[in-house]
């Protein structure tokens, strides 16, 4: 907690004249959540608050709360007494109520002394639906087709109940159907929208239908032939996939388009390509050299790989003996690490000691093995020493490293400091704001010498990892 009357600018760091000491310290103050389904809770994240003095403290809490649903809050530390090193937290969640990048702040008053603490997330969408563009081939007038089938999934952590509306399509040549209204689903459970084609006239016909899950629009097209002249003897269905959000360096599961022979005779047609230029939707197929009996089928098989965040599209086009076709591929690839928190306040510490360390910890929340390349990270000046043990760090899924800061004030005064790094090339800031006090010196804690200290730092980090390992 720190005051002070007069403020100037000095080096690029705020320096202050006088500053009256607390004995709470209060941090990390700000906070990512990363990528969270929409209807999903993050894991928390907590500030907390610690007393650093050498008597009990019963100090006022007030506020904390965060305006909205995005993030909320809870807390334990209401009328609490505190005895000397001992601590309590206010507990933050992600809680997206849509898609998108979500920031938020809050603020909090210890013993009326004001923090600020702020808050950011994306939220991502919780259902797959795919494939989206269907072929149903030649197909008598009067009679109907075999049913295609869009599946949708709920591929986030929660359970939810989501709201379906549309999905008919006008006109009655591709009547459908579906069991996904009014269901509730388990993570990893699907439901299904069915469709065929009934032609009522000869010749070609398309349609299409959009549908929306909680209000999230989906579309949807067809195509067929009503009667049999000249009817191709290969049926392929379907046309365009969507792979939905995934983690840059992860692979999607396989999505397939399935060539069937639907003459009455047997068949050995030649293929010739396929494949999706780029490398983010990478193929295969066991169609080539193939002699296909009558409703005998191969696939062509795609996966997303994103090599960056953001959208991604793909087109890529094949023959069956000179007949073309052409298939569609969307996708949006996601950060595969989450590095949190992002702000420290080291609180007070004199002149020639050095804090206790903070941590930032990173996270592969993706479903890959991933190796990394860090760059950055130190901050210049001295103030706030760190050491990390991610570089050349191969990580499986869901494990972490940690960077860790600790706070050695050269002089009175407030000080703030910025520094950066990159993970494969994305850049993440870190503040951290420290203080020196006008307490006197505790006769227990002695000036270190710079030696000593940078010696001290470099236990501090091997056990600060060590009860953060056994913490998580």
């Amino acid at each position: 907690m720190l005051r002070f009357s007069f403020v100037m600018w000095s080096f690029g760091f705020l320096t202050a004249t006088s500053v009256c000491a607390s004995s709470i310290q209060v941090t990390p103050v700000s906070f990512d959540f990363g990528n969270v389904a929409v209807g999903d809770t993050s894991l928390p994240q907590e500030v907390i608050f610690t007393n650093l003095g050498d008597v009990p403290v019963s100090p006022n809490f007030a506020g904390g709360a965060v305006p909205g649903k995005n993030f909320p809050g809870s807390q334990n530390c209401a009328g609490v007494t505190l005895a000397p090193g001992a601590s309590c937290q206010f507990t933050y969640r992600f809680m997206p109520q849509a898609l998108g990048k979500v920031s938020g702040s809050t603020s909090a008053a210890v013993d009326a002394e004001m923090y600020g603490f702020n808050f950011k997330g994306n939220g991502i969408n919780p259902f797959l639906a795919t494939a989206t563009s269907f072929d149903f081939g030649n197909v008598s007038v009067g009679s109907e087709s075999a049913p295609q089938v869009v599946t949708i999934t709920n591929v986030s952590n929660a359970n939810l109940s989501p709201n379906f509306a549309g999905g008919a399509v006008p006109g009655g040549n591709f009547p459908g159907s579906q069991n996904c209204a009014g269901k509730t689903f388990s993570p990893g459970e699907s439901c299904q929208f069915t469709y065929r084609f009934a032609p009522q006239t000869e010749g070609p016909i398309t349609g299409a239908t959009n549908f929306a899950i909680d209000g999230e629009a989906m579309s949807l097209s067809f195509t067929g032939i009503g009667g049999a002249t000249d009817a191709d003897p290969f049926l392929v269905t379907a046309r365009s996939f969507n792979f939905g959000d995934m983690h840059v360096g992860a692979t999607s599961p396989a999505q397939s388009v399935t060539i069937t022979n639907v003459s009455g005779d047997v068949q050995s047609p030649n293929f010739a390509g396929g494949a999706v230029p780029g490398g983010n939707f990478p193929g295969s197929q066991n169609c080539a050299g193939k002699t296909f009996a009558p409703g005998e089928s191969c696939q062509f098989t795609y996966q997303f790989v994103p090599g960056g965040e953001g959208s991604v599209s793909g087109t890529t086009n094949f023959a069956i003996d000179g007949a073309a076709y052409s298939l569609n591929f969307q996708g949006n690839g996601i950060d595969p690490f989450l590095v949190t928190p992002l702000s420290f306040n080291f609180g007070e510490t004199l002149i020639g000691q050095m804090s206790a360390p903070q941590f930032v910890t990173i996270t592969n929340v993706s479903s890959a093995t991933l190796s990394p390349n860090f760059a950055g990270g130190a901050v210049p000046g001295g103030n706030f020493p760190g050491s990390q043990n991610c570089a050349g760090k191969t990580f499986a899924p869901g494990e972490s490293c940690q960077f860790q800061y600790a706070f050695v004030p050269t002089i009175e005064g407030v000080i703030f400091r910025t520094t950066s790094f990159a993970i494969n090339g994305k850049t993440r800031t870190l503040n951290f704001t420290g203080g020196t006090g006008t307490v006197p010196p505790n006769p227990s804690q002695v000036p270190l010498p710079a030696s000593i200290t940078l010696l001290a730092l470099g236990l501090l980090g091997l056990f600060g990892v060590q009860q953060r390992s056994r913490r998580t």
